[in-house]
């Protein structure tokens, strides 16, 4: 419990060597637990009424809004808050449109951008977990494995409930919606120090590097960029695949 509250600006001035590798055993149990507690939250959720499926829709968005203010201001209290910890990742995202998809009935944009979008980006988060500087007993990373479960969580819980189904037109609208996000956080990234959805440096260790050494090395960031757009169409689509395996099965 010694680290439990350190930061990782901290822990890098202190040059400690307290982290987690990746599919290490305490990796894996996180994904195992994710996984399980998924299964079980979604098994259950799909069987009450459509009254209580929305109370519970709402809690789960109330509950994310909270554990994300309240990681920001332990952050704040220690006194490492910076613009870093805003949420414009991708997964960060996510919590807005959840909250929207909880609150506002009858509306489709959401959920097709919690299925193409935030859904795979907190599969890979979790995969490819960028937060190993942390040890396992600290509040940073159990919130990270937390906070992209939940995502996860969410979706299962509609999806397996019947509450969305995919359409192959979404898949495309995920990605203009994507594309527009890309030049204001580019250069958001650019004046304030920050590398938001990865744009402007890959993160270390994910599927990204190989893109940086291939294309970003020889026509910078803009080949990068594009080389990214390119990999998000075709994991897309993949998922998409993914999707309507599962939904013929059914």
């Amino acid at each position: 419990m010694k680290y439990f509250f350190i930061n990782e600006h901290a822990i890098e001035a202190m040059g400690l060597d307290i982290g987690f590798e990746v599919w290490s055993l305490g990796h894996i149990l996180w994904l195992v637990f994710i996984i399980a507690a998924g299964i079980a939250i979604s098994s259950w959720y799909k069987i009450q009424s459509a009254e209580r499926r929305r109370t519970v829709r709402r809690i789960f968005a109330l509950y994310m809004a909270i554990t994300e203010t309240l990681r920001d201001l332990i952050i704040a209290f220690t006194g490492y808050f910076t613009m870093e910890y805003m949420p414009f990742h991708l997964c960060g995202l996510a919590l807005f449109y959840i909250a929207a998809d909880a609150f506002i009935e009858r509306q489709k944009l959401t959920k097709q951008m919690i299925a193409f979008a935030f859904m795979p980006g907190a599969v890979a988060a979790l995969i490819f977990c960028n937060w190993t500087i942390y040890p396992f007993f600290n509040f940073m990373n159990i919130h990270s494995f937390a906070f992209h479960a939940y995502i996860i969580w969410y979706f299962l819980m509609i999806y397996r409930a019947g509450e969305v189904r995919t359409d192959y037109k979404e898949v495309w609208k995920t990605i203009g919606a994507i594309i527009v996000l890309v030049p204001p956080m580019f250069y958001f990234n650019k004046i304030w120090g920050t590398n938001f959805m990865f744009l402007n440096e890959a993160s270390a260790g994910s599927p990204l590097v190989p893109l940086w050494d291939i294309f970003g090395t020889r026509f910078g960031h803009l080949g990068y960029i594009i080389s990214v757009i390119c990999f998000v169409i075709i994991v897309l689509h993949g998922v998409y695949g993914v999707y309507k395996l599962i939904e013929r099965r059914k």
